[in-house]
């Protein structure tokens, strides 16, 4: 039963129909066949026995008008009453002369034969007579006349009537006997009409359960499937293998659960990363459709209207760690940010101040004006003893000079120092942070590298370096890396979706992009194989049209598919010239067969005639509901039954039409739903469709979550950074993306308040532990 088990729900149906049209065929062909016999024996007994019969009758009828005749011609008063009488008598004769004429020519050779002798004889006996008698007639010789007709002409013709009477009666037991016969093969033929009947009716039941539980089975399992999407849980497993719109709905439910897992997947990378302090990090909305797509957009924008702010912080202090002094900030910001924007502008004023005292010392150091001090009343804080420092270091610049000639030295070695720890001031302290920095840059190059190395290694071609937390040539090194990798995994990629997409049936156009080496061999051997699937589809297609005139090369002893189709092609053709004539045809069940009128004539033309008419009302709609059901078992929704029908034929298109038009709607909408786009509708098919209330449950819980994310991300650009969703609303893994999202904003708010923090302690001189 597998084979029927993966047959479309449009070829089962068929299946189905065929099977009935089988049984109607063989009612039809034994009906014929009936018929056949019926018009056969009817002709038989008109031309076997009712025509006999009616020669006979003739013979019968002629014979005793001309006796009468006779006796008119003997008792005939004038001459022309007497030639009256005489014509009469003789077109009597020809009469007879004529039927048994006609009656020798359908009588059988046995006794029809012998008792025709029998009428011949007696005839031959009687004619001579009949002429004595008219000759005395017109003699005048009434009482010789008279006295023959009543004595041996009577006995002659008595003998005569005897004779006819005889062919008559054995005409009609035989006829009796070929309408017994006749009546015994119409009751045999009834018998065996109604034992198909039967049986037809037993085929359509036992069909008509089996396809429902192929449908209901697989749908029950989307439902079950869907209750468990709409509690949040996306684990879910279905049965794709089979190859009917069962699996197609299967594999589109399995597709949306992909989709909303990928969007729990990228929420968990955002937390994690997020907690993890690489603030950077963003989820890939191009990996995702629709209103999924505007999600994980959404939270792209809630990290960056929080960390923007964040980084123009950490860039302003980074480059006041490094000596330069940005100019103040002029953005507008909102909330906390903009009071982390007036502590930095307040830093920037502190360290301006300090700046310029120190370029004044320097001046001053280089004019020799080795007295010169900064002024330290004009700062506050540790900034003021900054300026006290250098004004009590200044001739204090050996030690650190050697440790920094050490660092750069063993740097330059490739052996990484670790960072300096001991205290400096003034520019000394820059010195040291400048050589942090540069420890920093080049482990962080080499931590880089290294994680390029392990994704490579782990398959996780993916995987780049962010350029962005480089710099300078370090940038330049880190961004050629990535380029590298592009350039060897983009053809690598390529092949993977080509041969995906050729595992699913979906043979793509050739690789027309230009490769070198082993790529381009790749390219050539998959442009190859396309090629050869197209031509084998092709094949199939036109053997799908019965086009067996398509030549098929099998291209070595493997090509299993190509040597299929030659096989398929060869059984065709034999099967083609099998079914010749209508007999044969009739009772191998291919209705198309017609008979052919023009062999009969009369009546029997017309009844082959409207035999063929109700063959073709039968197999026109069948025919026409086949055609759009191969479409929907081949995926193609476009067509309906157009044609037009009556009764039960009606009843078949409303029935094709309706699976139509139920798994159009059903598939848009699910489609519809795994790309994201929750504004998409269904109609209700029944109070009791379930399916519809399950897709109305995964619809809304999905809009939840679009909603959450939207007030999230718009809180954060209004700069409320403690505002949350409440994850409470959600179930399931949409409760965990929900409460992702919540722990993402915690761990970034968390150290820009921190920051915030520091950064104002920073501009009144108070310099905070690290």
């Amino acid at each position: 039963m597998k084979w029927f088990y993966n047959m479309k729900i449009g070829t089962k149906i068929v299946s189905g129909f065929l099977s009935m049209a089988l049984i109607a065929g063989v009612i039809g062909f034994i009906g014929i066949n009936a018929t056949r016999n019926m018009a056969r024996e009817s002709a038989n007994m008109y031309n076997q026995q009712l025509l006999p019969l009616s020669y006979l009758s003739g013979i019968s009828t002629a014979f005793q008008r001309s006796r009468v005749n006779v006796l008119e011609l003997v008792h005939a008063k004038t001459p022309a009453e007497q030639a009256k009488y005489q014509q009469r008598i003789k077109e009597f004769s020809e009469e007879i002369s004529k039927n048994a004429a006609a009656f020798e020519k359908s009588c059988d050779e046995g006794v029809e034969k012998k008792l025709l002798a029998e009428f011949s004889e007696s005839r031959g006996v009687y004619r001579p007579l009949l002429e004595r008698v008219t000759q005395l007639a017109l003699a005048g010789k009434v009482a010789e006349a008279n006295a023959l007709v009543v004595g041996g002409a009577r006995t002659a013709a008595l003998a005569e009537q005897a004779a006819i009477d005889k062919l008559e009666e054995y005409k009609i037991k035989t006829a009796q006997s070929t309408n017994e016969t006749n009546q015994k093969a119409a009751t045999n033929s009834i018998r065996l009409s109604a034992l198909f009947v039967a049986f037809g009716i037993a085929l359509a039941v036992g069909l008509g359960i089996i396809i429902s539980r192929l449908i209901m089975r697989p749908l029950s399992a989307c439902i079950a499937a869907a209750n468990r999407i709409a509690a949040g849980n996306t684990d879910v497993q279905l049965d794709s293998s089979s190859t009917d719109e069962t699996g197609i709905l299967q594999a589109a439910m399995g597709k949306m659960a992909a989709a909303i897992n990928a969007l729990m997947m990228d929420a968990f990378m955002l937390s994690k990363a997020a907690m993890e302090g690489k603030l950077a990090t963003r989820a890939d909305a191009g990996k995702h459709q629709g209103d999924f797509q505007k999600v994980v957009e959404g939270v792209n924008q809630t990290l960056d209207s929080v960390i923007g702010p964040l980084n123009v912080a950490a860039e302003y202090v980074d480059r006041i760690s490094k000596g330069d002094i940005p100019p103040k900030i002029t953005d507008s910001y909102n909330g906390d940010f903009n009071e982390i924007k007036n502590n930095l502008n307040t830093c920037i004023e502190a360290v301006n101040a300090l700046v310029s005292d120190a370029a004044m010392l320097s001046k001053a150091a280089v004019e020799g004006k080795l007295a010169t001090r900064a002024d330290a009343a004009k700062h506050q804080g540790d900034f003021q003893k900054v300026v006290e420092g250098v004004n009590q270091t200044l001739d204090a610049v050996i030690g650190p000079l050697n440790v920094a000639a050490e660092y750069v030295d063993r740097i330059s070695k490739g052996d990484i120092p670790p960072r300096i720890t001991d205290s400096y001031n003034g520019d000394f302290n820059e010195i040291k942070n400048n050589l942090n920095t540069c420890i920093d840059a080049v482990n962080a190059l080499v931590g880089d590298a290294a994680m390029l190395s392990k994704a490579a290694v782990e398959g996780k071609l993916a995987t780049r370096a962010d350029a962005a937390k480089h710099q300078g040539d370090f940038q330049k090194v880190v961004e050629g890396v990535n380029q590298t990798l592009d350039a060897v995994i983009g053809p690598l990629n390529v092949a993977a979706e080509y041969v995906d997409r050729i595992s699913k049936g979906d043979i793509p156009p050739k690789i027309t992009d230009s490769y070198s080496g082993d790529f381009n061999e790749i390219k050539n051997n998959l442009n190859n194989c396309i090629e050869v699937i197209e031509n084998q589809a092709d094949a199939a297609q036109r053997i799908g049209l019965g086009d067996l005139s398509v030549k098929i090369n099998v291209r070595c002893e493997k090509d299993i598919l190509s040597k299929g189709l030659v096989d398929v092609i060869s059984v065709l053709q034999g099967l083609q010239k099998e079914l010749q004539r209508l007999t044969e045809a009739s009772r191998e069940g291919l209705l198309s067969e017609r008979g052919k009128p023009e062999q009969f004539q009369g009546a029997y033309a017309d009844v082959i005639g409207g035999v063929n008419e109700m063959l073709d009302a039968i197999l026109l709609p069948i025919g026409e509901g086949n055609r759009v059901l191969r479409q929907i078992r081949g995926g193609d929704l476009r067509e309906k039954v157009e044609v037009e029908c009556r009764g039960d034929h009606q009843k078949m298109k409303d029935a094709v039409n309706g699976v139509h038009a139920w798994l159009t709607n059903l598939v848009a909408f699910i489609t519809s739903i795994a790309n994201g786009d929750m504004t998409a509708e269904v109609a209700k098919a029944s109070d009791k469709d379930q399916i519809y209330e399950w897709l109305m449950l995964v619809k809304n819980n999905v809009s939840a979550l679009v909603a959450d994310a939207s007030m999230l991300s718009k809180a954060a650009v209004e700069g409320k950074l403690a505002t949350r969703a409440d994850a409470a609303k959600h179930q399931g893994d949409f409760q965990k993306v929900v409460e992702g999202v919540n722990q993402t904003l915690d761990a970034v708010i968390g150290p820009l308040n921190v920051a915030a923090e520091y950064v104002d302690r920073i501009s009144k001189g108070d310099i905070p532990p690290k």
